[in-house]
């Protein structure tokens, strides 16, 4: 089964995260705008001060927030 998580964090921490766990499916969201119709994700993976669109996000299937942290 493949999880698919919505990242908030894109570019090279995405594809660690990718590379890391094969299992899992990556998808960069945006931070600042309501995600397409269509998208979803069983995991966020975003950034520890929010983003303007977090609740929209949380529509779409999520079920487990992390944070990323120091």
């Amino acid at each position: 089964m493949t999880v698919r998580v919505l990242s908030h964090v894109g570019g090279d921490m995405a594809e660690r995260i990718q590379q890391a766990v094969p299992e899992v499916d990556v998808i960069v969201i945006p931070t600042d705008r309501d995600l397409d119709d269509g998208v979803e994700g069983e995991v966020l993976f975003t950034i520890a001060w929010g983003t303007p669109n977090m609740e929209n996000t949380l529509a779409h299937g999520v079920r487990w927030a992390h944070t990323m942290a120091v």
